[in-house]
């Protein structure tokens, strides 16, 4: 990485230090977790190493969560994290240096329960990201912020926004040179991140959504699988080729990988990209080289595309809501559903798979609206049971589709 964005990187990753228990820390109703985590290999852990802590639910609500300077500990590292009682979780940790997750453990399932509980000792594996970006949670927002030479990149949802360098009093700020109320700003302790003039609540540095990332393109077929600081090379009708993954050099808006023991230079860019069979959106556009030859296709997990940010329902079949209906939706990681539906609030699951999307509300509050009100809610609810695919426009705004047809139009 370039000296410029290098440095902008730890300016504001240092704001992160110190330790952060979030949601249940405070309450009477929470229950203790205990525990360490430890890796392998032989490998001393930098004095500026954190240990990060993330509690979530089912569907990758977050809980709660610790940041843990290890002030030059080194593994075993242990920790407590009050949790809420009576509720299934899942756990993991990780290991940041110079504001970049090194280290990542498999979630640990932990069930309900009101008593102290001690995990015993979770094994950690190496982690390499696939690119420059750090992730940060703001509330229940998780955003990426990755850092150039000259600025910086934020991503929410399939949106990559090019910031640049703001002079400010303190801390160090870059905004949309377009929309001045997109920013991310480090003062001292804290890190700011605005989006179009409305500020998300404080962020700190969180574990990446997954451990693994996966490529895949087409004519010919190929996969390429990253897991635990590996990579897999499948080309159709060949054996897999397997290596370390190097770390990344900047390569435009994106990274480059050289993977010189199998003889290919992976490219990553983080901008939405369709696949050619499906028409699946995914967040990263990936090419491989091969020599002269280059092969092309997308990568990351869809569902990063629409996880995260609330959506606001606009248009219903083309037509945009009555006056006083108000309706939203916000999918969470793990696959879990909430919203608004005009009128009703909604809690439910959606499923993303290779053959599309599929939204199932569940549970409904039954209050009562104006007629036209109840009437666009009828016509919400019948329209995400027909969902069978989501795209984006060129403003960035979701569409849910079934069949050919635009059921849903939404933005955040």
């Amino acid at each position: 990485m370039a000296r410029g964005g290098t440095l902008a990187l730890r300016t504001v990753c240092g704001a992160f230090a110190g330790l952060l228990a979030l949601g249940w820390a405070d309450r009477a109703e929470a229950r203790d977790l205990t525990g360490s985590f430890a890796y392998r290999e032989r490998i001393a852990l930098p004095p500026e190493a954190t240990l990060l802590v993330e509690a979530t639910d089912g569907s990758g609500r977050p809980l709660a969560s610790l940041r843990q300077p290890t002030a030059g500990a080194q593994v075993p590292l242990a920790f407590a994290l009050a949790v809420p009682e009576g509720q299934d979780l899942l756990l993991r940790g990780g290991l940041s240096v110079g504001g970049e997750v090194r280290w990542l453990s498999e979630p640990v399932h932990v069930a309900a329960g009101a008593d102290a509980s001690d995990l015993g000792l979770i094994a950690l594996a190496p982690y390499r990201a696939m690119g420059f970006a750090s992730r940060l949670r703001c509330g229940d927002l998780a955003v990426e912020v990755g850092f150039r030479a000259d600025g910086a990149n934020l991503r929410v949802g399939p949106r990559r926004i090019e910031l640049a360098p703001v002079e400010t009093a303190s801390g160090a700020k870059f905004a949309d040179p377009t929309d001045p109320g997109t920013s991310v700003w480090s003062k001292g302790d804290a890190v700011t991140v605005s989006l179009r003039g409305t500020e998300l609540p404080e962020c700190a540095a969180a574990l990446p959504a997954g451990d693994g990332w996966r490529a895949t393109g087409h004519e010919p077929d190929w996969a390429i699988t990253v897991r635990g600081g590996q990579l897999s090379y499948a080309p159709r009708d060949a054996e897999a080729r397997d290596v370390a993954l190097p770390a990344p050099e900047p390569a435009g808006a994106g990274v480059l990988f050289r993977l010189d023991p199998i003889g290919l230079t992976l490219t990553v860019t983080p901008e939405p990209c369709r696949d050619t069979m499906t028409g699946m959106p995914h967040p990263d556009r990936v090419a491989l080289a091969e020599g002269t030859r280059v092969l092309t296709g997308c990568g990351g997990d869809p569902a990063a595309l629409i996880a995260g940010p609330e959506w606001r329902i606009s248009e219903v079949a083309g037509a945009t809501l009555p006056e006083g209906a108000e309706a939203t939706l916000l999918l969470s990681a793990g696959g879990g559903l909430a919203g608004r539906a005009a009128c009703n609030r909604v809690t439910g699951r959606y499923t993303l798979s290779g053959e599309g999307l599929r939204l199932e509300p569940g549970g409904m509050t039954m209050m009562a609206c104006p007629e036209p009100v109840m009437a666009a809610e009828r016509a919400i609810l019948d329209a995400l049971a027909k969902v069978d695919r989501f795209d984006f426009d060129e403003a960035g705004d979701l569409l849910l589709i079934g069949g050919d047809a635009v059921l849903l139009r939404a933005r955040f």
